[in-house]
């Protein structure tokens, strides 16, 4: 895989947007935020589909899992409690994700 810039602006982006959903925001802001991982999720998968790692795959599984969670058109409905949750935990998913990008010289 060819270093990818974008990849690593699409990672940065999401975790800050996701630390931030686990504050009291407006409500735009949270459909903001399902959109941009939603949209983030999709192309990471897409930029990192050829890589032929095990690790690799377990990742296009949890960011395939977050495109369901996250989706806008077909919502999930959750407690802010949930959702806090969920966030954090997709914060350091895409952390994890970012360091074995670094790692493996993918960004």
């Amino acid at each position: 895989m060819i270093k990818s810039y974008g990849l690593k602006i699409v990672l940065i982006v999401t975790m800050v947007l996701l630390i931030f959903g686990v504050f009291n925001l407006p409500y735009g802001f949270y459909d903001f935020l399902k959109d941009s991982v939603f949209w983030g999720s999709i192309y990471i998968i897409y930029k990192i589909k050829d890589i032929n790692e095990r690790n690799v795959l377990i990742f296009i599984i949890l960011f395939g899992i977050g495109i369901v969670i996250f989706n806008p058109i077909l919502k999930v409905e959750l407690s802010k409690g949930i959702w806090i949750v969920i966030d954090v935990l997709y914060t350091m998913i895409y952390g994890l994700f970012y360091l074995y990008c670094i790692k493996h010289d993918y960004i």
